[in-house]
């Protein structure tokens, strides 16, 4: 990666923020010691404190003390904070707002990063920006550079923040390509680790998909785990994503549809023909004009059509990389055909 440069009066090893949580961490108990920390950030007047404090308060989930940790920095008369200040703005708007993937990459495109860690930052995020739009290939293609420079960071204080960054990114890279049982191992270690409850809510809604051709109690488990967890989010997204997306998408694979209900049109149609309405879940779905994988697995499910079912088949492996998902239409064709 490509050394920026950056001062040696801004101390890019910072180990004092290390040094602080750990005496914490060994004084108090986790939810004291974390809290202490953040009061112990918000009252620093060091410039490397004030901007890596940004990716605890981001990554414990202080989003009410974050905007102030944000405005602090754009407020500073250091050129590399006020870019921290504005990237970790739009990482929060990216949860907060809902910001479309396309702009949240075109806006990470324009960072031209002070610092090599900020230049690791940018990195993920164009990882994050690119799942949020199926690409789910081109984490592959950062895998080597990602994992390389975690390895030979020297300030531990970010390492330690950044490794969970990445074990996110992880599980997800693994689901994908159906390899669950790594991912899972991911996905564990932060619901461990993790003080977040918004960013735990995401793991388990995934970790609810992942049980979705093994179990439907173990499903359903991580689905409310998700789902009581987002009570106590400033978010809205995944209380919503919990109830619209994932409990009728479990309930109608395993056939559990009454009762359920959901504003997704995609899971109106797959509710709708696990209730044994077929006529009008494929009335419902050919007033589409552009069906996405998923309602072309849905359609082809209801009409017992295999070429519909092969081509979203297709798209999930040659357009997403979805290996997991693929499954869905893989297995209705071999049901379909009798193996």
């Amino acid at each position: 990666m490509e050394n920026h440069g950056v001062h040696s009066d801004l101390d890019p090893i910072c180990n004092s923020l290390f040094l602080m949580d750990k005496h914490l961490k060994a004084t108090y108990s986790n939810q004291e010691a974390i809290h202490k920390m953040k009061e112990y950030i918000l009252d620093s007047t060091t410039p490397c404190e004030l901007r890596y404090g940004l990716e605890y308060l981001y990554l414990n989930g202080f989003f009410h003390e974050l905007p102030k940790l944000i405005n602090i920095n754009l407020a500073s008369p250091h050129e590399v904070n006020q870019q921290w200040g504005w990237v970790y703005q739009l990482l929060l708007e990216r949860y907060r707002d809902q910001t479309d993937p396309n702009i949240f990459l075109a806006k990470v495109a324009t960072i031209h990063p002070l610092e090599d860690h900020m230049a690791y930052l940018k990195m993920l995020m164009n990882i994050y920006g690119n799942n949020a739009l199926h690409r789910y290939n081109v984490f592959g293609l950062y895998l080597d550079d990602v994992q390389e420079y975690l390895r030979n960071m020297e300030n531990m204080f970010l390492k330690e923040l950044f490794q969970f960054r990445v074990d996110e990114v992880l599980f997800h890279y693994h689901w994908k390509r159906n390899e669950l049982v790594i991912g899972r191992k991911y996905a564990f270690r932060l619901i461990n680790h993790f003080h977040n409850d918004y960013k735990v809510g995401l793991i388990h809604n995934v970790l609810a998909y992942t049980y979705i051709f093994e179990s439907y109690e173990h499903a359903m488990y991580h689905a409310y785990q998700a789902l009581s967890l987002s009570k106590n989010c400033p978010f809205k997204d995944l209380e919503y994503l919990v109830t619209q997306n994932t409990i009728p998408f479990i309930s109608s694979v395993y056939g559990k549809a009454e009762g359920i209900s959901s504003k997704d049109k995609g899971e109106i149609a797959h509710l709708a023909i696990a209730r044994g309405e077929v006529e009008e879940a494929i009335h419902y779905l050919r007033s589409f004009t552009n069906l996405s994988p998923f309602k072309e697995y849905y359609l082809g499910k209801a009409e017992q059509n295999i070429d519909l079912l092969q081509r979203s088949y297709n798209r999930f492996i040659q357009e997403q990389s979805d290996y997991f998902f693929a499954r869905l239409p893989l297995n209705e064709i071999r049901k379909l055909k009798g193996e």
